[in-house]
């Protein structure tokens, strides 16, 4: 009975070792090649980690974390053959990328509160990705409301072991309550006095644009589309006048991270852009980048695009991404 314990012990330890090993160079490049975001290259100077897996009966499921230096850790799944040949994968959360849904840090009225980091879970074919977090709004008069958001992006594993993105589920509860002064003269909140179930607003596009980020490689082509409608949607609504704050932040959002989605693994979404070059949004989504990238000199953002474009397979693609 105890040789039977000792086994079972060694085994479970054996499994998590397995899960904490640190991986680099080959090996790493053999896991997220042409999935990792800002190209293929980061991955010379990246540590991966396994922290967990699972049995697919035809091959295997992982969910590596990558960390680099000089940038917040990021989380990748990634489906596997029999031969440990990687199939497909996405990125699916970097550390504090709740913080990041609003691009306007200055704004006093409402701003956003992680509950935690994004928890990923293997569950059977699915992969789920929760993130909780707070939308504080600024308290008028003697009373406070919040919405206190879960968002889960789900994930099916197909037959042929590539990914499909679901629909994301968000639960928006509005919390409500009053304010009263403190000892110490500041407003203290009091126990909630109203709940309820809220819709998301219309307008705060961010969550779609966090989807769009974190699609399946096997679905670029889908995800490059809806990106060029949402370009095409901002590029409509900046004339404007009353445009919600959201979806100000919305827009920032897409800017800020278009040359880290589009310089992703090999760079077959900048051979795409540079396909459908004429399709409405397409040149507007990349004047846009450019006009982010200069103007908040996003230095290392260029870099990422510059080297990426170096080696597109396409030489006209190639020229045609030359800044």
């Amino acid at each position: 009975m105890k040789r039977i314990l000792l086994i079972t012990i060694l085994s479970l330890v054996g499994t998590v070792c397995s899960y904490s090993q640190v991986i680099t160079g080959k090996q790493a490049h053999a896991l997220l090649d042409g999935i990792v975001m800002g190209g293929n290259k980061t991955l010379d100077k990246a540590q991966l980690q396994i922290i967990d897996q699972q049995s697919t009966g035809t091959g295997s499921i992982k969910v590596i974390e990558l960390a680099s230096s000089n940038a917040p850790k990021e989380t990748y799944v990634a489906s596997y053959d029999a031969t440990s040949k990687l199939i497909d994968g996405m990125f699916v959360a970097v550390n504090g990328d709740v913080k990041y849904l609003k691009s306007e840090t200055n704004n006093e009225y409402v701003w956003f509160v992680p509950q935690g980091e994004a928890r990923v879970t293997l569950k059977g074919d699915s992969v789920l990705v929760t993130r909780c977090y707070n939308i504080e709004m600024k308290p008028l008069g003697d009373d406070y409301m919040r919405h206190c958001v879960t968002s889960t992006s789900r994930y099916a594993l197909r037959g042929n072991d590539t990914f499909e993105q679901l629909a994301t589920e968000k639960v928006i509860r509005q919390v409500e309550g009053k304010l009263v002064d403190g000892a110490d003269g500041t407003k203290q909140e009091m126990p909630p006095s109203k709940t309820k179930v809220v819709k998301s607003s219309k307008t705060f596009l961010t969550p779609d644009i966090m989807d769009l980020l974190h699609a399946p490689h096997s679905a670029f082509g889908q995800a490059m589309s809806r990106w060029l409608e949402l370009e095409q949607f901002f590029a409509g609504r900046e004339t404007m006048t009353g445009i919600d704050d959201a979806e100000l932040w919305s827009r920032n959002f897409l800017h800020a991270h278009a040359a880290s989605m589009l310089s992703q693994g090999d760079g077959e979404k900048m051979t795409w852009l540079y396909e459908h070059q004429y399709d409405e949004g397409a040149l507007e989504m990349v004047a846009k980048m450019y006009e982010y990238i200069s103007i908040l000199k996003l230095e290392d953002a260029r870099k990422h695009l510059e080297e990426v474009g170096k080696k597109l397979k396409d030489k006209n693609a190639r020229k045609w991404w030359k800044f």
